[in-house]
């Protein structure tokens, strides 16, 4: 089955008859925020009294994999160690997850990053006068946590069995190339010089990566991190590609100063998580931006308003900075100032949408009906088991 072909359900019927299929039995309480790609359920188990999320696409979404590979993703990062929601029905229409309690609402989040770095500014001026304090708690500390947890427990140990051309389709899918994304933009040979680019870069390590990681993504409750969210992105990729990601202008909202995500600045980020600032590194930057360029003019599409609404990536064309680090001399890419301006050449604008340990998991567990799952075109790579599974169709065994 494509998924992009199913419709949503409009029927609090439809979701409970899903469910009762699967073993759940659940009352539907109330309609939930919805996100860029997907529409949200509160549900009730009828029998244990749990409250669950019933997660489906969006009328109007581009994607055509079920919810097999979130699952599994999810899974695979609540083993390594991050705080992810319990996975308890899946299947090509949709997936039902425990409910952890919180708000992604990115003040929110934005805001207890500030509250926390007020509060350590203010205790190292006590403690400079001599005055015994403590700040309970580390909001970003827990969101580097996460991003360590994957870097650390999700590492493909042998990375050379992955085989030839592995690279190029997961930063072909990566960037949606073979489903046309590309064709969307103003200037695709850019885009795809970007892409070729950050193939010359190489491997590095490949470990698990969320896919989406960012500010809109991050679960808050009383100033502490509660979750992460939102893995239908997720796949096996090097592992600059979140830091990246987490990196780029469109997520920093009004905090232009911090240039992770609005929540701490680019040397903090790094520091915290052993990333050297390497060429491989600032050429998934780059790829961060064209990637989210597709997004965008994919969201132009969806929400039937002109070209460019969302993104201006007719700048991909025109940008010296972009040209230079493309082909470039390596040396530029180590400079921070330098995919600053990269970022700020390609005119990004906002878009607010809503060490070698291995993990085997097993994804039958999660899927009650194999006629209502179908690994399609563009499935992320995942674990399954005994193997992991990449983009091109290849196979690694563990």
């Amino acid at each position: 089955m494509d998924a992009s072909a199913a419709k949503p359900f409009d029927a609090e019927a439809d979701i409970i008859a899903w469910c009762a299929d699967r073993g759940l039995p659940v009352q539907v309480l109330e309609s939930m925020p919805d996100g860029a790609l997907n529409l949200h359920w509160l549900l009730r188990h009828t029998g244990t009294g749990e409250e669950l999320v019933f997660r489906c696409r969006a009328k109007g979404h581009w994607l055509t994999e079920g919810f097999d590979a979130e699952a599994r993703a999810m899974v695979l990062a609540a083993r390594a160690g991050l705080m992810v929601a319990e996975v308890r029905a899946v299947g090509a229409r949709a997936m039902v997850t425990t409910k952890v309690k919180g708000t992604a609402d990115r003040q929110v989040v934005i805001g207890a990053a500030r509250e926390e770095a007020e509060a350590k500014a203010k205790a190292k001026a006590k403690a400079g006068a001599g005055m015994r304090t403590e700040v309970e708690g580390s909001f970003s500390g827990s969101v580097v946590y996460q991003l360590q947890c994957l870097r650390q427990n999700t590492v493909v140990s042998d990375t050379a069995q992955l085989g030839p051309g592995w690279l190029t389709a997961v930063i072909d899918r990566y960037i949606a190339a073979p489903q046309g994304g590309l064709s969307l933009l103003d200037a695709p040979n850019r885009a795809r010089g970007i892409a070729r680019a950050a193939e010359a870069a190489g491997l590095g390590r490949v470990c698990l990566n969320h896919g989406d990681f960012r500010t809109g993504n991050l679960l808050v409750s009383g100033g502490r991190l509660c979750g992460v969210l939102d893995w239908e992105f997720a796949g096996y990729r090097p592992e600059e590609a979140d830091i990246g990601w987490m990196l780029s202008s469109p997520w920093r909202y009004d905090r232009p100063d911090l240039e992770a995500s609005g929540l701490m600045n680019r040397q903090a980020l790094m520091s915290a998580v052993g990333q050297a600032p390497t060429a491989r590194l600032a050429r998934w930057e780059g790829l961060a931006l064209v990637r989210w360029a597709v997004i965008a003019r994919r969201q132009d599409q969806r929400q039937q308003v002109p070209p460019g609404t969302n993104a201006l990536a007719s700048l991909l064309a025109f940008s010296k900075v972009a040209s230079e680090w493309e082909g470039g001399d390596d040396r530029q890419h180590h400079d921070a100032d330098h995919n600053e301006q990269l970022q700020s050449a390609i005119g990004i604008k906002h878009f607010v949408c809503r060490d070698t340990k291995t993990v085997d998991v097993e994804p039958q567990s999660f899927i009650r009906d194999s006629a209502d799952h179908e690994d399609t075109d563009i499935a992320p790579c995942h674990a399954v088991p005994g193997r992991i599974r990449d983009l091109s169709g290849h196979t690694l065994s563990q």
